[in-house]
């Protein structure tokens, strides 16, 4: 089954979904989100399954959080903090 077609997947999509709405931020289309929360959810897994600690729910929002802002916001424009 490919993730796209997962329950958990479509919590994902909406997470993004709710993100870009808070930052107040264009949604790059319906097919891009989703190919850009595929591979936060496929860069997540290999980077926490390379670490040495288990990590926390607080960890992996972070990293989904980061990735798909990066993907959204031009890096010009990132802040530096």
């Amino acid at each position: 089954m490919r993730l796209t077609h997962s329950r958990s997947f479509a919590g994902y999509l909406c997470y993004a979904v709710q993100m870009l709405i808070e930052f107040d931020l264009i949604s790059p289309g319906e097919d891009r989100l989703a190919l850009m929360v595929e591979a936060a959810l496929s860069a997540q897994a290999l980077l926490f399954a390379a670490c040495l600690h288990d990590p926390d729910e607080l960890e992996l929002h972070r990293f989904f959080e980061m990735f798909i802002l990066n993907c959204v916001i031009p890096p010009e424009t990132r802040s530096n903090s």
